[in-house]
């Protein structure tokens, strides 16, 4: 097992779901080791609209949102509730990603134009605004992106965006703080560190850290799978094609 600590990430899990279904409770049974699942299961509509869920949110208050390609969906553990482009002015009908900020503020990450839009939303009164009017800028805020990859990291209130090309962070204030150099793009993903950057490429399954100006500093190779913890530790399982023992 390899483990280090030098990174923030926050990968997020999305369940292939038929229904949407909530595991409440887990309890053992000890005769026979076996493990009970308590399930509830709700129909994906509300009212005669069907959405699919690509990423889901749960607040610091407990409830659940769901980004979909009709808008965004709240669960309260009884009813959804749909907050659609139309009706709450969002910049983009395509809701991909979600976040939430140290103020409990919603952040709604949708596609335009191969561009990144961000609207922000203030859960406690629902009123929705552009990232640059919650930023007081005049400018409007839209990140260029390729592929349509964007990398979300969520940690203590802090947001990480990220695309194949540069990464932005907000921290109580927005700014760039990633620039890729030579064409040395995230070919597999992008997400910072706690001294610089990491950048994983799927092309030969390595993460490479970066420093800010884009130096390539230092490499794990043959990794399948990674994860960042909340205490900042970078998780990866490697993997010797050669048929080797998995490295954790």
């Amino acid at each position: 097992m390899l483990l280090l600590n030098n990174q923030t990430l926050n990968r997020w899990v999305y369940p292939v779901l038929i229904t949407l279904c909530c595991f409440t409770g887990l309890r053992a049974q000890e005769e026979t080791g076996q493990l009970d699942f308590i399930k509830f299961e709700w129909s994906n509509t509300v009212g005669t609209t069907r959405f699919n869920p690509v990423h889901f949110l749960q607040d610091s208050r407990g409830l659940m949102w769901m980004a979909t390609s009709l808008g965004v969906v709240s669960f309260d553990g009884y009813s959804f509730r749909l907050f659609s482009p139309g009706k709450y002015q969002l910049s983009s009908s395509k809701i991909v990603r979600l976040a939430e900020d140290m103020h409990g503020n919603i952040w709604i990450m949708g596609f335009r134009n191969s561009r990144i839009v961000i609207d922000v939303m203030n859960s406690k009164t629902e009123t929705v605004v552009p990232l640059h009017d919650f930023l007081g800028q005049e400018q409007p805020v839209e990140i260029p992106m390729r592929d349509e990859c964007i990398y979300i990291y969520n940690i203590e209130g802090k947001i990480w965006v990220g695309t194949l090309d540069a990464g932005y962070l907000y921290d109580g204030q927005w700014r760039q703080v990633y620039q890729q150099k030579n064409n040395q793009g995230a070919e597999g993903g992008w997400f910072p560190a706690k001294s610089g950057f990491w950048i994983f490429s799927h092309e030969n399954n390595r993460i490479y850290l970066e420093n800010s100006t884009g130096d390539r500093l230092d490499s794990i190779s043959d990794v399948r799978y990674f994860w960042l913890d909340n205490t900042l530790n970078l998780w990866t399982n490697q993997c010797r094609c050669s048929g080797g023992p998995v490295k954790i």
